[in-house]
């Protein structure tokens, strides 16, 4: 591999290595064991990407697991199907144009935001498996907003690379106006 190359290649590694989210009060925080927690404890997450830079408290971006929201009857059987058809569009590094897919599920998660059930529901269990009950120091809770989404971090839409890493730093600027 030339100098050149092997460079390119550490940048891009270091890029999308989780990197420690660093609190306002100077504390580091490693995100992953407190994302790998969420989506233990919380089956109704699919993913999870936690965003803390510079911020006082740590909040998440939590993408739905469709089918968990069906079997909580939280969303009806029909509308989770559809949603799980667009979800699976979006999720298709094949499939191409996926702008429609986005857009409708974008439609039906300001819909789930506005009927504030699952959200709560949702932040809720985030906090407590965060907490001091999920071996957590207090710096390391989840104690700001948590978002919900409907629409996948995938390839298609530049949310994760072909390794099936989180783009941290575009999720980052995509949502961190919503968790301010």
């Amino acid at each position: 591999m030339s100098e050149r190359s092997e460079r390119a290649f550490q940048s891009s590694f270091i890029k999308n290595a989780p990197r420690f989210a660093r609190r306002s009060n100077g504390e580091n925080v490693e995100p992953l064991p407190i994302e790998d927690a969420i989506l233990s404890a919380v089956p109704m997450v699919d993913q999870v990407m936690l965003v803390g830079d510079e911020r006082k408290s740590l909040s998440a971006v939590c993408v739905l697991n469709v089918n968990e929201l069906v079997k909580e009857n939280l969303v009806g059987k029909k509308e989770g199907d559809r949603l799980f058809r667009l979800i699976e569009e979006v999720n298709d590094p094949k499939f191409g144009d996926v702008r429609e897919a986005i857009k409708q599920l974008e439609v039906a998660q300001e819909k789930l935001r506005g009927e504030k059930t699952v959200e709560r529901l949702i932040e809720e269990k985030v906090k407590a498996c965060t907490g001091r009950g999920g071996g957590f120091r207090p710096w390391e809770s989840v104690g700001g907003k948590v978002l919900i989404l409907l629409e996948p971090f995938a390839m298609s839409n530049g949310r994760l690379t072909q390794s099936f890493k989180i783009k941290r730093n575009v999720v980052g600027e995509r949502y961190g106006g919503e968790l301010d």
